[in-house]
């Protein structure tokens, strides 16, 4: 499995984020993972802390760590997963929100920290590629119509999990 951490820092804005491999066989995980937050051969490091956000694609599972939180599959093939994250610093919690084109998620990650970088793991195999794009926003998108199937608690105790 390889892992890529693109080393620019989001803070203080709304992002989005899409990703879409190219080639992938095994493994697509995508998502975000607090700046300072250490990644080694995609296993957690004794002592040291792995709370990415992460959807995986090959199995829409996503993910707080290593910890299944809610499986989200979209229906149609080859369409981009796209990461909202609102660090504007006048707004009580900062959040990430999944999307698949317009279709969000129906979980919304909350109290997530105030400065995160990309974390990017897939298969080793010669010809795979990720493609991502990223968009500085003016404000976040329309909050979701009802209510989210799932509210995480990026502090929650993973132990108890």
């Amino acid at each position: 499995l390889n892992l890529k951490s693109i080393r620019s820092i989001f803070e203080k804005a709304v992002f989005r984020v899409s990703n879409k491999y190219i080639n992938s066989e095994n493994s697509r995980r995508f998502g975000f993972i607090a700046d300072g937050d250490e990644i080694l051969n995609n296993i957690p490091v004794a002592g040291k802390n792995f709370r990415a956000i992460i959807y995986d694609e090959k199995e829409g599972i996503i993910r707080l760590g290593w910890h299944e939180v809610f499986r989200w599959i979209p229906t149609k093939e080859g369409r981009k997963i796209i990461f909202e994250v609102d660090l504007r610093e006048d707004i009580a919690c900062n959040t990430i929100r999944i999307f698949c084109e317009f279709e969000e998620s129906p979980i919304i990650f909350i109290n997530v920290p105030k400065r995160l970088k990309l974390y990017f793991a897939y298969d080793s195999q010669p010809d795979t590629k990720f493609n991502h794009q990223i968009f500085k926003l003016l404000k976040p998108t329309n909050p979701k119509d009802g209510e989210y199937e799932k509210i995480v608690e990026y502090n929650m105790d993973l132990i108890q999990y």
